[in-house]
């Protein structure tokens, strides 16, 4: 009796197995169907005074690739009036840089972005605002082993954490 209960169990799993086929999932945009996003790739920071805003357009799903987008006219305000225009990188198409000087970077400020593309499209930005750094609490690491390209090897290392709260989210960029 067990015997012929674990075998409708077994034969269960493979048919609901069987029956739960991954499809293949389809955008429905794609051949020439395929319309175009404006994307556009920066960060604003007072690490450096030289900005840079890449500007692109998305591809389609079975041709993906890099498309820039030149001849843009690309511009950072602030909310104390000052503008900062951008210029494409010479031989490095749809890359456009910009100089902020670190001394407009005052908590507080505002940076918004305003672009118009060659087809006379234009897009604008909703103000950011430059919040004060968090002032930062403990400081603290764990011994973590992390597995490598070798399956039979792990790599030790240190994990290093701070502590700190803010009031609103803050993001990340790992470069």
């Amino acid at each position: 009796m067990k015997r012929r209960k674990f075998v409708r169990l077994i034969l269960l799993v493979i048919l609901i197995g069987l029956s739960s086929c991954i499809e293949r999932y389809d955008p429905g945009a794609s051949g020439d169907d395929f319309v175009p996003k404006l994307a556009i790739d920066g960060i604003i920071n007072n690490e450096n005074e030289i900005q840079e805003i890449i500007i692109s357009q998305s591809s389609s799903p079975e041709n993906p690739e890099f498309s820039p987008l030149s001849g843009c006219v690309i511009q950072v305000g602030d909310s104390n009036g000052h503008t900062f225009p951008f210029f494409e990188v010479v031989n490095n198409t749809g890359h456009y840089q910009g100089r902020i000087s670190r001394s407009n970077f005052v908590a507080g400020t505002g940076f918004r972005l305003e672009i118009s593309t060659p087809e006379g499209k234009q897009y604008s930005s909703k103000s950011e605002e430059l919040r004060p750094c968090p002032a930062v609490g403990p400081v603290y690491y764990e011994l973590k082993s992390n597995p490598t390209t070798d399956p039979n090897v792990m790599e030790d290392g240190l994990q290093f954490y701070l502590d700190f709260t803010t009031e609103k989210p803050i993001y990340w960029d790992e470069k």
